[in-house]
């Protein structure tokens, strides 16, 4: 229904995303993960329209990204994806468990406050098909979108973990990412004087002790 109405479904986001809802709630991991295929229809028809509503769509799938099954746990990571690249960036703060320091929630004061990190799961999943989904989720943000500067920080340790993954292509796939990573932050940073290319010359007695010159 969605793929066949194309446009003309954005008048009806609403019942869409009731029906995911509860489709992401389904005990059966077929319906899950077509209910994963469909909200990527969704979110491709709809793009940057979604905006914060897609906070709810990202609630609704992140815990099918501690399913049993590998399949609905990869498909989960490729919907969240392309849901967060249409403004739903703030809720990257969810997906690593972010929390405030100076904000304490009402409810901490009376019961145990517990946040899932959904990064780290997926970070160290037993799965490699989950890892390498996993990696071009980050590789998409950090790459692509708009407000990467302000999550940085949260998601280049997950690179940079990954890294030293026991897959070689998982390995080899998280470097090119790092050196991506750096040829953009050269790119966006051309003009600062810090950053602009130097060379540097050692004295000759420096040779002897293992020193090149750069």
């Amino acid at each position: 229904l969605v793929a066949n109405a194309d446009k003309a479904i954005i008048a009806y986001s609403g019942e869409v995303m009731e029906i995911t809802r509860a489709g992401c709630a389904d005990p059966f991991h077929e319906v899950l993960e077509e209910t994963c295929g469909c909200i990527l229809l969704f979110v491709g028809i709809v793009g940057l329209r979604l905006g914060k509503t897609g906070h709810q769509l990202v609630a609704d799938v992140c815990p099918l990204v501690s399913h049993n099954r590998f399949r609905v746990r990869v498909a989960a990571v490729r919907t969240l994806t392309a849901i967060i690249l249409t403004g739903s960036h703030e809720m990257i703060l969810e997906l690593v468990a972010h929390r405030d320091p100076n904000t304490i929630p009402i409810k901490a004061f009376y019961e145990g406050d517990t946040k899932v990190n959904f990064c780290a799961r997926l970070a160290t999943d037993r799965h490699a098909a989950v890892r390498v989904e996993f990696l071009t989720m980050l590789g998409e943000w950090l790459l692509k979108l708009p407000e990467r500067r302000d999550h940085e920080q949260r998601l280049l340790p997950y690179v940079i973990s990954l890294v030293n993954d026991e897959v070689d292509s998982i390995s080899t796939r998280a470097l090119e990412i790092m050196e991506a990573l750096g040829a953009q932050y050269e790119a966006d940073q051309k003009e600062d004087e810090r950053v602009k290319e130097q060379r540097y010359y050692l004295p000759e007695e420096a040779q002897g002790l293992g020193w090149s010159q750069l």
